[in-house]
Order: C-alpha cells, then structure tokens, then sequence
C-alpha cells in the first residue's frame, strides 16, 4: 500500500477532509467472522412464506438463530428481532451464513464470500422501480426458492436441507442459470450527459445476441423514468445507491481522488492507494458475482467507475464525449492518461480526439472515433 499519493495541486499527506468520515458500522460488521448457525431473513409482513415458518422451526431446534426484523419477528416465533439500522442489524446481516429475501435486497447489501443468498422474490415488474429492485436482489442472488416465477427452486425441505448441510446444494437444481450469450455491461452518465442514453441505445443495438445490463446512477431514474421504462424488458437496469464500504482512514483517502483524482500525476497509483477491498465490495454490492464479457463505460471517467468495474469484465472501453476546450493544459493532459486505463477510448468527434493525442501521445494507440 502506498500511504502518500500526489496530485498536481497537493500531497495527500497535506490533504484535510472537509468534513470528517464517520465510522461504518456494516463495514466493522464485515471484519467478524460468519456465524455457521445464523440466517437473516430479508421480508416484509406479507412476504413471510408459510413454508419458511417450518424451516425456520426446524432451524432453531438444530440451534440455529434467526434474525429479522422487528415487524416480522412478529410472526415467526424464536426469531431474533433487530432494528433496522442498528449494529446489531449490521451485525447479523455481515455475520449471518444464510441471507434468505423474501423481498428486495437492501442496496448496502453484499454478499461476502462464504454467504450464501436465497432469494423467493415472488413479484413481476409493476413499475420501473420494481423492475430495478428485482434486478438488483436478482444479481446478488446464489439460488432460487420455489415461487410462480421460479417453480424449479428449492422446496422447503430443500431449502431446510441446504441450510443444516450446504454440501447438498451442488446436487439440487436450483442454482441460478448461466448464459452462453455474451454479457454486456454499460455505464451511463445520465447525471451529466444527456447524450449518453441515445449513444447506450445506439451501441446496445449492435449487440443482438447479447445480455445487456445498464447501470446508472440511482438518483438520475426520476429524471429519465420515461426513457428507461420504455427500454426493452431484455435489459438489465441496475442503479448505483449508496456510499462505499470502507474504514474511516479509507474513506478519508476517498475523499482526497474526489478532489484531486484529474490532477493526480500518476493515475495507475490509485490502486496501490486505496485497498482492494474497497472496490471488491462494490463490485460484489452492485453486481454479485457477475462477470461481464465487455463493460463500456459512457463518459464516466472518475476512478470510482475505472476501479470499480475493471476487475469485473474481460475488456473494458470507455466513450467520451466531455470537451477538453474548457480544462488547463495540465488536467487535459491527466485525463487522457486516465483513459489510458480503458483497452480501448472511443471519442464522440474528431476534434476531441486529435486534443487528447496531442495532450497525451500514449493514447493515440487506443483512441478512435465512436462508430456509431
């Protein structure tokens, strides 16, 4: 790990945050072990399926615990209830080896690695929000439990008998399906961009045997509801909500590439200065266990989106449409070394490419003109 980093403009060791980082409590809750006799139940007090009130009966006489909320505590007897929010919520969540939702996954939530994620979502898209949220518990789900949607999930004793011996899951069926269509992953700038969109459109039609997955940023949908709810219901949409999940010295380092990361001299220090783990939990946040054959990312050249998505596709190319005029010789200059980090750089127009070669010559290998 590197504990200094520069940018044209100041020393991280110079750098004072603004306004101070507070603990995480999910990410301390993370740093505990799992508990092999623990289950979280994700529900709400309609969703609570008849056939988990008998497993979960069944658990606890094998002394197991299970967590849940208060108002669905209710209604199971022996759960543990914990309120929402609270450490001992983040607790049971981080530490539970079972994750059961019987309703959407909340967006901090990741699965770490040793959890297993059960998911009986029984609803069908009324509304865009709807669509993102089954979508976005979908990506993060491990198996399937028997509903209208999913008929060949596990059963109840299936599911009971994943929980006491998880060994068994290899033999049941119930394991999400992989495609042997390619994954494609795009990332849209709606927030400042409003060309992105129409470029996503053009580009996703080329692709017409592929899985396309469109993450945005969650507080641009009611901005463009109409636009994303009109898209074809063989795309993915998946939103960015929430904040990283880091320690208080990390977070502080975040803070400092919000600032600096377009003035930072060497750009390729970024990932010896912010740990591993940091972009390994988003990645795992937003998408799972997801690999993408291709990621493009539309104009989003922070290094959030670089960090984050690289390590989760095999090919990963960046369009940019943003003008260079208007930025200092030095930040034009970065910013081109940044997207450097792309295998490939598709510009919108001529002009903004022949200003990012002449500024970075190291790009000119990998700049081209979006054809489409």
């Amino acid at each position: 790990m590197t504990d200094n980093i520069k940018s044209l403009r100041i020393e991280y060791k110079d750098f004072k945050v603004e306004n101070d980082v507070a603990e995480d409590p999910y990410y301390l809750a993370l740093q505990k072990p799992l508990k092999r006799k623990s289950v979280f139940l994700f529900a709400n007090r309609k969703s609570v399926l008849k056939g988990f009130l008998r497993v979960s009966e069944w658990l606890q006489k094998f002394g197991y615990t299970v967590y849940t909320l208060p108002v669905v505590a209710k209604k199971i007897p022996g759960a543990v209830a914990v309120e929402s929010k609270s450490d001992e919520y983040y607790n049971a969540v981080a530490t539970s080896r079972y994750i059961i939702a019987l309703d959407y996954l909340p967006p901090f939530f990741l699965a770490r690695r040793g959890q297993y994620v059960f998911s009986a979502v029984d609803k069908r898209a009324k509304s865009l929000a709807d669509r993102i949220s089954i979508s976005k518990t979908d990506v993060r789900t491990d198996f399937y439990i028997k509903t209208r949607i999913h008929p060949n999930g596990l059963t109840s004793k299936k599911l009971l008998l994943s929980l006491l011996f998880p060994i068994l899951l290899k033999y049941f069926s119930a394991k999400k399906k992989t495609s042997s269509k390619k994954e494609l992953l795009f990332i849209a700038n709606l927030l400042h961009k409003d060309n992105s969109l129409e470029i996503f459109r053009r580009m996703a039609a080329t692709y017409k045997n592929a899985n396309i997955t469109l993450l945005i940023d969650h507080i641009a949908v009611r901005k463009y509801e109409d636009e994303l709810a009109a898209l074809d219901d063989s795309i993915t949409i998946l939103t960015k909500q929430g904040k990283f999940i880091r320690s208080v010295e990390d977070g502080n380092r975040i803070e400092f590439l919000n600032k600096e990361f377009y003035f930072l001299e060497n750009p390729d220090e970024v990932k010896s200065f912010v740990p591993k783990y940091v972009f390994d939990y988003e990645r795992r946040r937003l998408f799972g266990n997801k690999h993408f054959d291709k990621a493009v990312n539309l104009m989003h050249n922070t290094f959030y989106w670089i960090e984050t998505v690289k390590d989760a596709c095999d090919e990963y190319v960046h369009v940019d449409g943003a003008g260079f005029a208007n930025l200092g010789d030095d930040e034009r200059a970065s910013r081109s070394r940044i997207m450097c980090r792309f295998n490939k750089v598709y510009f919108t127009r001529r002009d903004r490419l022949d200003m990012a070669v002449e500024d970075y010559e190291g790009i000119k290998d990998k700049a081209q003109l979006l054809p489409y």
